[in-house]
């Protein structure tokens, strides 16, 4: 194929995924809708054809789902990289009238061993709590963990949940570890929602630093 025929195909793509996302957008906002207007965008966002800024432009914020394996995956992203993701979701979100960033959610944040066809990497012990806890030091205002029970069928029956398919409610590590996480977030509010612009002293707010 042409070089040039593949980036004429890919920025049609990511011009018409714009422009669907802003035709919603604008349905909504017609018809009242005001606040909390988000898609969320999964990972490898890198190596496929969208603008992200368009898509999130007329948004309120972003949303993305931290997966850091998959199926297949015999260890997690490093961390440096899950990092590097998480900041450049961070830079898609709109900007309040103080100029401060919008912040972004986590859609999808994985809590159990996933996969479609083969499971991957099972999460170790605390591995979520650390994920999570990461996303929202690098800007993330809100989290919700995917899925709540493992399904029995279909095509995400591999992709496990806070619950397993037949763990009681209330019960198990990884309920235990959900808790805990939303414990933190309560309890550190101030380190998630703390600005995340350099302070009007020239140097970088404590927040950024931590």
């Amino acid at each position: 194929m042409s070089p040039g025929m593949l980036l004429d195909y890919r920025r049609f793509r990511a011009d018409t995924l714009a422009w669907f996302a802003n035709m919603q957008v604008d349905i909504l906002r017609s018809e009242g809708v005001l606040g909390c207007i988000t898609t969320n965008i999964n990972g490898g966002y890198w190596g496929r054809a969208f603008d992200n800024n368009a898509i999130y432009k007329n948004m309120d914020f972003p949303a993305f789902d931290n997966y850091p394996v998959w199926g297949g995956s015999l260890a997690p992203d490093p961390p440096s990289k899950v990092a590097l993701m998480l900041d450049t979701v961070r830079g898609w979100g709109t900007r309040s009238p103080s100029d401060e960033p919008a912040g972004f959610m986590i859609a999808e944040q994985l809590i159990g061993a996933q996969g479609h066809d083969i499971i991957g990497f099972t999460p170790r012990p605390q591995q979520i709590v650390a994920w999570s806890s990461q996303a929202m030091l690098h800007g993330a205002t809100s989290l919700a963990f995917f899925r709540y029970r493992a399904a029995t069928r279909g095509q995400e029956m591999f992709c496990y949940g806070v619950l397993d398919q037949s763990t009681p409610r209330g019960k198990g590590r990884k309920w235990q570890e959900a808790k805990h996480f939303y414990s933190l977030a309560r309890e550190h509010e101030h380190l998630w929602l703390g600005p995340m612009a350099p302070s009007a002293l020239g140097g970088v707010s404590p927040q950024v630093a931590v």
